[in-house]
């Protein structure tokens, strides 16, 4: 009886190993079928461009410039500065600044231009022959053929550094055109920062998103320290013209998740197979490899192992499928994407504002979701830069507002219900309180308390518990 148990216990075993060889020897046989090319959607926008109206090559021009007589850095050129690193014209160490600007006057008039053209039009991808200069690393790699992959994940997208660098010696020509008088040059230099925002969106990828809110945060920054400075350097046209600029910056604020989600889907049909139905089945060895290269940032697969194989049959219990993953991505990024509607103070009110998930903290192997997981983390609360940003705004349009009163009866006003823009926390209209030069405009911020315009560098930060306001006139350094 007891052999004969044994004897059976052995055969389900034996099959059971036979079954789970089958197994990884089937998934093995498993293949990608790249379908879509997820690159030439990040660059439909910008090859659409008519090479005429093209600004890159000029936006190129003026990055090789910088690159070759950058920013000049206090730091480096004092071995222990006794001041700050300079902001106004009159600040200790600023002269420098004004010999930079000076070698760069060419170089901000090609800016200007540049902006003013309807699209930028750099298809991202394989670094061209005439902008190595710009992108001399990424174009040193691929001529090494280190750069060839296809995957989404590789895309590089090198040339936002070159438009920041463009908005601070906009910026900087900016404040010394202001501290000299001369309205229509910092005029001009303002709007080319905004325009040059709204290029930088050509590509419907987070960080474009990320670093044209920080273009724009910087032309907003640089207006409101130029008011502060100088209140009355503009006419009430050019004033205008601010108001109508910052009007429709507000329409491209949107911070959008296409570039993420062609991120995923490309991960997806390479990592599963396609059954011509929108689903399919882990293949273990590319997705190992994808993962990879995902949590290192670099190219891993000459690194060929079949052991991931091995554990196919347990992937394939335990893990999504192509389709499951896909729906949850889909669902978790609507539930984010709804968050859009709400206000900073809307947000805050709410028991649980964004989403948690129990599953964060387990293992690729343990994890069904695992890849959705490693991606969306740092989703939710990027939609939070879209809230200050405009925040920034009404902030600024809420000083002009100020400034044209005062210009139109002699007195501040005091209160901003005529602004027409809302406290983004409290819902009400921005506060105004006695300044040393002129008015404090502010936020009551995120503890929606009025603390009569005191500075605090954490009052604008969703959860902030820290006491103060939301500075907006005059900026804080």
């Amino acid at each position: 009886m007891l052999k004969k148990s044994i004897i059976t216990m052995g055969f389900c075993l034996g099959l059971i190993i036979l079954i789970y060889g089958v197994w990884v020897f089937v998934a093995v046989q498993r293949t990608a079928t790249i379908t879509v090319d997820y690159k030439a959607k990040i660059n439909e926008v910008a090859a659409a461009i008519p090479q005429d109206d093209r600004a890159w090559p000029l936006y190129r021009e003026a990055s090789i410039a910088l690159r070759l007589d950058p920013e000049p850095n206090i730091y480096q050129i004092y071995d222990d500065p006794s001041f700050d690193e300079p902001t106004w014209p009159t600040h200790e160490g600023w002269s420098h600044y004004d010999s930079w600007i000076g070698s760069h006057q060419e170089t901000i008039a090609i800016i200007r231009k540049a902006s003013k053209m309807p699209g930028s039009g750099l298809v991202l991808g394989s670094v061209a022959e005439e902008d190595s200069e710009v992108f001399p690393n990424q174009y040193a790699e691929e001529q090494a053929g280190t750069e060839t992959d296809d995957f989404l994940f590789s895309l590089m997208m090198p040339q936002l550094s070159h438009y920041r660098a463009m908005g601070r010696v906009l910026a900087t020509d900016a404040k010394i055109a202001a501290h000299q008088g001369d309205a229509s040059v910092c005029l001009e230099d303002i709007q080319t920062i905004f325009r040059m925002a709204k290029h930088v969106r050509e590509h419907p990828v987070l960080i474009s998103d990320l670093v044209s809110h920080s273009l724009m945060n910087l032309g907003i920054y640089t207006t409101s320290a130029i008011l502060s400075h100088e209140p009355f350097l503009f006419d009430d046209e050019s004033l205008k013209a601010i108001v109508r600029d910052l009007q429709s910056l507000k329409e491209v604020t949107d911070i959008r998740f296409d570039g993420e989600r062609y991120l995923v889907l490309d991960l997806l049909q390479r990592m599963y197979t396609d059954d011509g139905n929108g689903d399919g089945s882990l293949i273990p060895i590319e997705a190992s490899q994808s993962l990879m290269y995902l949590q290192t940032a670099a190219n891993s697969y000459e690194e060929f192992s079949y052991m991931p194989a091995l554990f196919a049959p347990i992937a394939d219990i335990v893990h999504a499928s192509r389709k499951e993953l896909r729906d949850e991505y889909d669902s978790r990024l609507s539930v984010i994407e709804s968050k859009k509607q709400y206000s900073l103070g809307e947000l805050a009110a709410m028991k649980e504002p964004f989403p948690k998930y129990d599953d964060l903290g387990d293992s690729f192997i343990f994890n069904k979701n695992f890849l959705i997981d490693l991606l969306m983390p740092a989703l939710d609360r990027v939609i939070l830069q879209s809230m200050y940003t405009i925040g920034n705004i009404d902030g600024l349009l809420a000083t002009i507002y100020a400034i044209e009163s005062y210009q139109a009866s002699g007195a501040w006003p005091t209160t901003l219900e005529g602004a027409n823009v809302r406290d983004s926390w409290s819902g009400e209209s921005l506060r105004i309180a006695t300044g040393e030069r002129h008015p404090i405009i502010y936020s009551v911020g995120a503890n929606l308390e009025d603390d009569a315009g005191m500075y605090n560098r954490h009052a604008h930060v969703f959860g902030s518990d820290k006491g103060g306001d939301w500075i907006f006139w005059p900026p804080q350094e």
